[in-house]
């Protein structure tokens, strides 16, 4: 019974171990990791003598000098007037940000598309990095309300279709946290208060790699993937700790997770007491099974050795 009892401790041991490597690997793949790799989700590297405006992420980087020197191809001047230097400046910085950063894992959103296979999403903006951003690009004209989609692309370079035409930022975005949040799409940033929790497209080593971290934990203590994945109305008064309750609330507390999470639990608790109890059993019961048999094989020989002898007689 001792030995029974050890055996299922250890078991019951090695069944802990596995699931808390299990749980361990899942939460690193949200910290540190490079998603733009196609399908393969790998470590960040380092790249010696980086160039352009994606230095200052050489020293761990999710991007090559390659794909750095593609930001460089994009054709900010689509509407024939040159952008100001101020202002491209946010936008090489905005796109080194998504393709070098290493920080992005709590917000990756798989997509279906030809060039990316994911992509961050609601990823928080502090709003003085967003209003910066407005402040030095209002003035300049674009054709296109969705850079990722409205352009029409001829031998890689964006120009705009022909019966667009090209109006103030002013007119297309109606106000700074609407043209940070739809430039590149819907909701790939969400534009929250400086004092709370928020990215910047600068500060990749410092202020970003300490608060991706402390999204990851609260991935890991919700028990989802990604902290927003719907949409909701936004208002300028919005912060990180109500949406991420909103979330919560609507997510990690649905009651189709929770009862699978259960019933696997349940059914791994039961399989192991099944387990047990016929160990138990067979070890109480043995010497009894052993003396069963030894009657069954006693009234056998009697039962053959019965025709023999009323034969002789």
């Amino acid at each position: 019974m001792a030995r029974l009892m050890k055996s299922l401790q250890f078991f019951l041991g090695c069944l802990s171990l596995v699931l808390y490597i299990v749980c361990a690997i899942d939460s690193e793949q949200i910290r540190e990791m490079c998603y733009n790799q196609g399908n393969k989700t790998v470590r960040p590297w380092k790249v010696k003598n980086l160039t352009g405006p994606c230095v200052p992420w050489e020293n761990k980087t999710c991007c090559t000098k390659e794909s750095a020197a593609d930001i460089l191809k994009f054709n900010f001047d689509h509407c024939g007037q040159k952008m100001s230097e101020k202002c491209k400046s946010h936008f090489l910085r905005r796109s080194c940000f998504e393709s070098c950063s290493p920080n992005l894992g709590p917000w990756v959103k798989n997509i279906d598309n030809l060039s990316r296979k994911a992509k961050f999403h609601f990823l928080p903006l502090c709003r003085r990095e967003c209003e910066t951003w407005w402040e030095d690009c209002k003035n300049e004209l674009t054709c296109a309300e969705d850079w990722n989609l409205d352009f029409k692309w001829i031998n890689g370079t964006n120009v705009c279709h022909k019966r667009t035409r090209c109006i103030p930022f002013t007119q297309v975005y109606k106000d700074s946290t609407y043209f940070c949040e739809h430039i590149y799409g819907p909701f790939d940033f969400l534009v929250v208060n400086d004092n709370d929790h928020c990215m910047t497209l600068f500060d990749e080593m410092r202020n970003n790699h300490f608060e991706a971290w402390f999204f990851a934990d609260q991935i890991e203590a919700s028990g989802k993937r990604t902290l927003y994945h719907y949409p909701f109305e936004l208002t300028n008064n919005r912060t990180i700790s109500s949406i991420f309750e909103e979330s919560t609330q609507t997510t990690t507390g649905s009651p189709e997770a929770k009862y699978m999470i259960l019933f696997f639990f349940l059914g791994g608790l039961l399989g192991v007491v099944v387990i047990a109890a016929g160990c138990f059993i067979i070890v109480r019961c043995k010497p009894r099974i052993k003396r069963s048999f030894s009657r069954l094989e006693l009234f056998s020989a009697i039962a053959d050795e019965e025709p023999g002898e009323s034969e002789l007689t």
